[in-house]
């Protein structure tokens, strides 16, 4: 009776372990929210769950609780954090996703290429595998084809999650990825690769990729953007923190510089330095200008 007795304990643990209960996500969703700013909301509780079972089975815990102790006491640079956030971003893009939003940008940089002298300059924010920042690079691209001058442009991509950086790097995709890409593009900056397409090195040269997490905007080495291109980022975030990136990515805006989000991400939102851009596709503002810029 004794043995049985000292044994329960134990054994409801084990079992109890592997539930995802309230107290598991109430824990989750605090750890995740105070290392990368994002909200898992209750209606992604399904989501958040399916994610941590798979990275589980794939680490080898067979407890949440468990795994959990081993997360929290790493740090945010560990390769386990690295492919937990992975799991846990959405990486849903493509090449040109949204056309009404990309011909603004391509409008945009039109202008500023014709109307100023300096190196063109554009960001992809949560660029995920790249298909966003090399779609702004070969907007670029196609203006110094336009109009050929001696001319630098740069595209940055940045994205939290450590393995989709390095699949942009590589910039290597399917057929069916490319299936938005106008042909001639397609002919003109991708390189068959068996049954994959590169990204061709004149291109790739102009676009370099980091990991960042978008709450930290304000220490990423980059100033002076042109585009700073944001869609569908930042709904995972509380709205007041939306508002503190937004106010971090002005910082980094050119005067004159355009500024995309995803419809209805920030609705209401306004800022002295922004004059908005009627748009019922996306959300855009232009970086006013001052007396002093060119």
């Amino acid at each position: 009776m004794n043995r049985t007795d000292t044994a329960l304990p134990t054994l409801w643990h084990a079992v109890s372990d592997t539930r995802f209960d309230d107290q598991q996500f109430a824990q989750w969703r605090a750890l995740l929210e105070e290392r990368t700013g994002m909200e898992i909301t209750p209606q992604r509780r399904s989501f958040l769950e399916t994610s941590l079972r798979m990275r589980m089975r794939e680490a080898g815990f067979a407890h949440f609780q468990r795994y959990y102790e081993h997360v929290a006491a790493d740090t945010v640079l560990s390769s386990e954090w690295y492919e937990l956030v992975d799991r846990l971003t959405v990486q849903e893009t493509r090449f040109f996703r949204d056309v009404q939003a990309m011909e603004l940008v391509a409008d945009h940089l039109k202008a500023q290429w014709r109307r100023s002298s300096h190196p063109l300059q554009a960001w992809s924010v949560g660029c995920a595998t790249g298909e966003e920042a090399y779609s702004l690079a070969i907007l670029l691209a196609e203006l110094a084809r336009r109009y050929p001058q001696s001319r630098y442009f740069s595209v940055t991509g940045s994205d939290i999650s450590a393995p989709a950086v390095l699949k942009a790097r590589a910039g290597v995709y399917s057929a069916r990825k490319l299936e938005p890409v106008k042909p001639a593009w397609r002919a003109r900056y991708f390189e068959p690769l068996a049954d994959r397409f590169q990204i061709t090195p004149t291109l790739s040269s102009r676009v370099c990729f980091t990991r960042l997490n978008v709450t930290e905007s304000a220490a990423a080495p980059v100033q002076n953007q042109d585009v700073i291109y944001c869609q569908n980022l930042l709904i995972y975030f509380r709205r007041w923190r939306r508002r503190e990136i937004v106010q971090q990515l002005v910082e980094k805006l050119r005067p004159g510089g355009l500024l995309v989000l995803g419809p209805g991400e920030l609705t209401g939102f306004s800022h002295e330095d922004l004059i908005a851009i009627p748009n019922k596709h996306c959300l855009a503002f232009l970086k006013k200008r001052d007396a002093t810029t060119e």
